[in-house]
């Protein structure tokens, strides 16, 4: 009988990684010594970008900058590499389904967005391309003005295409 390959659905949790501190803290006779740490890959588990921030959220009253650190990393900018037909979503957003209030979520981390539809930043010959081939590769969004804005997703709606700006919340 041939064995019966593991799949991330169906292994649970297994010793997939071997963390060690960079400190020793966790070596034997160390104050750390037999820890139980978890590892997120916040590049490729779209699970994880959740995951850190309800630990950012949890951690804050106690250990504030590593709550800033954490939401900081979350959403840094990240080098942009669309598909084939343009769409290109940031990974901290990758997990997000439709309904979800975006804003408030951004809000409540620090942060603000705008929208921008490809329809009002292209001319008609452009569109009726865009319509032949569902295509958004030759659009390049602008960034809304003002400082710190980086693209979070480009992506489709019902009325076409539409790019995400977000960045730190402006001081008022």
């Amino acid at each position: 009988m041939e064995p019966t390959p593991m799949t991330q659905r169906t292994t649970g949790l297994y010793p997939k990684f071997t963390v060690r501190r960079n400190d020793g803290r966790d070596q034997p006779g160390g104050d750390r010594a037999g820890a139980d740490y978890f590892v997120l890959d916040r590049t490729f588990d779209p699970y994880a970008i959740p995951a850190l921030l309800a630990y950012a959220d949890a951690c804050a009253d106690e250990y504030p900058q590593l709550s800033a650190d954490i939401i900081q990393r979350v959403f840094a900018p990240q080098d942009v590499k669309r598909d084939e037909d343009g769409w290109w979503t940031h990974t901290a957003f990758a997990w997000i389904d439709e309904g979800f209030d975006v804003r408030v979520w951004l809000a409540r981390h620090g942060m603000e967005a705008l929208y921008q539809y490809m329809t009002c930043d292209i001319d008609s010959d452009d569109w009726k391309a865009f319509e032949l081939t569902s295509s958004c590769a030759h659009w390049q969004p602008r960034p809304p003005a003002g400082d710190g804005w980086f693209l979070a997703a480009i992506f489709e709606t019902e009325d076409g295409p539409r790019a995400a700006w977000v960045r730190q919340k402006a001081e008022e």
